[in-house]
């Protein structure tokens, strides 16, 4: 993404970038060619909001299955940039099953 520093008014610098990859980063400053005293500085960034559009699933049940046989599917939850997120409870995942030629309607 973009990137640039900008000086504020007085003394002051912002560095402005935008970092679409979770996970932990140091940042570098120099001041000419020598690298600030108590530099790097250690930050992390965490995923966005959950996407709906990137979340994926995969498993067995999703290719096939047999009657009376136990099937699984995993879900991976995605923010928009494709980081992984992990969910703050197992209720916030919910999953419905229809059809069978009954149009029977199965909640998880």
């Amino acid at each position: 993404g973009k990137s640039a520093v900008v000086r504020n008014v007085g003394s002051k610098y912002t560095a402005i970038f935008n970092v679409t990859r979770s996970g932990s980063y140091s940042l570098d400053v120099y001041i000419g060619q020598s690298a600030f005293p108590t530099s790097p500085y250690a930050f992390n960034v965490g995923p966005g909001p959950l996407s709906a559009e990137a979340t994926t699933a995969s498993g067995f049940a999703l290719e096939g299955g047999l009657a009376g046989a136990t099937v699984e599917v995993l879900v991976f939850p995605r923010d928009v940039y494709g980081n992984p997120i992990l969910l703050a409870s197992d209720s916030d995942v919910s999953m419905s099953i229809s059809g069978g030629g009954d149009g029977a309607v199965l909640t998880i």
